[in-house]
């Protein structure tokens, strides 16, 4: 994924052993497509899944589709600079 550019990595500052991986604006732009088979997999398939997806989908169920993928592709950008300091 790194060469294709989708994720990158970076050094841990406190041990420079550890790689830090993250999405780029690239693999950001990616979520709406797994998001949309999540959802078609939850409406469609007879099976459990995992509470975090659960969650989201409840979490976010009084906004649209569009709504719900916007709101997470800002949200990831916004940690992702605060954790990363870019």
């Amino acid at each position: 994924m790194e060469v294709e550019g989708i994720a990158l990595h970076v050094l841990s500052a406190t041990d420079k052993k550890v790689k830090l991986y993250y999405l780029t604006d690239l693999g950001i732009d990616l979520f709406p497509v797994l998001y949309e088979m999540v959802h078609w997999s939850m409406r469609n398939l007879t099976k459990d899944f995992y509470p975090i997806a659960k969650d989201l989908f409840e979490t976010h169920k009084s906004f649209t589709n569009n709504q719900t993928i916007t709101m997470n592709q800002d949200n990831y950008k916004e940690k992702r600079e605060e954790l990363l300091a870019f």
